[in-house]
């Protein structure tokens, strides 16, 4: 897993184009101070290049290569967090941290929300493939302890992966059931 700073979008570290560089500090009245760069062109509106290497260069590309079934790729997706939890330089997640630090209605917490729905999206095609029940409503359950196990680790948890990965294995064992049952299989 690279850096944080590596997963940011170019535009908020300062490279690219529209750079001046330096930082400054966006403040909001009770809030604590948000980090960026000051003189930026931010392209709230589009995932960034960063954002998809991270949800695909790293999370789907590497729990696909770590697991030979979609069941088996979606549990390794908290191995791959485990790992990343348990790195000196981890500092959580920079899409959950600007949600939480300017909120929704922003258009950095809007974009945010959009990027967090591209991990999402990524687990709810696996849960296809999986042919698990309701892909959707498992989609949106995982990516719960996924960004809840993100918070742990943050709070200084680094074995939340683990402890996510118990709970995920019974929520594959019953969108699984669901989905016999479903069929008829049960």
């Amino acid at each position: 897993m690279p850096h944080r700073d590596a997963t940011i979008s170019p535009a908020w570290r300062g490279e690219g184009d529209s750079a001046t560089g330096g930082a400054c500090s966006l403040w909001r009245p009770g809030c604590a101070r948000v980090p960026r760069q000051a003189g930026l062109r931010l392209r709230w509106s589009s995932p960034s290049w960063s954002e998809q290497r991270w949800t695909r260069g790293w999370v789907e590309a590497e729990a696909r290569r770590r697991g030979s079934t979609p069941g088996e790729q979606l549990l390794a997706i908290f191995e791959l967090f485990d790992e990343w939890f348990h790195r000196d330089d981890f500092e959580a997640c920079s899409f959950i941290n600007v949600l939480l630090e300017l909120g929704a209605a922003h258009p950095a917490g809007r974009a945010s929300i959009e990027h967090l729905e591209n991990i999402c999206s990524v687990v709810r095609q696996l849960a296809e493939e999986a042919s698990l029940s309701d892909p959707d409503s498992f989609a949106h359950s995982w990516h719960i302890l996924m960004k809840g196990s993100i918070v742990s680790a943050a709070e200084g948890d680094p074995d939340a992966a683990q402890r996510a990965k118990a709970m995920a294995r019974r929520l594959i064992e019953d969108h699984s059931q669901s989905a016999a049952a479903v069929a008829g299989l049960a």
